[in-house]
């Protein structure tokens, strides 16, 4: 049984903003993404973006967007999911920018509508 008043908390302190939204800065998609890679390069070499052409990824957890983007600048089929409307309309936007397909729906990781 969930205890809603913690989870109510958690999803509070998140909504305050995703890592990676980078709040208060007005930084592109381009910006964004070269921050995100630069600070942890071993996203490329561990994820392999690349390796995922034509399939279907869900991206649980999706924060701010940017490896969404990633996958999808790689030809992937993305659908991104987070339990936050600060994560979700960021992460809308962030693919809206870019010009990149979104699928963006909000949902808690132990309950996905699918």
């Amino acid at each position: 049984m969930k205890d809603n008043r913690s989870q109510s908390r958690i999803k509070d302190f998140w909504e305050q903003g995703s890592p990676m939204k980078l709040i208060g800065e007005n930084f592109s998609y381009e910006e964004k993404r070269k921050f995100r890679y630069s600070l942890q390069d071993y996203m490329h070499s561990t994820f392999k973006f690349d390796n995922f052409v034509g399939k279907l990824v869900l991206d649980v957890g999706c924060g701010a967007g940017i490896d969404s983007a990633e996958f999808a600048r790689n030809g992937t089929s993305v659908v991104s999911a987070d339990f936050t409307r600060t994560a979700t309309q960021s992460t809308q936007n962030l693919l809206r920018e870019a010009n990149l397909p979104a699928q963006v729906v909000q949902a808690d990781a132990t309950s996905l509508p699918f």
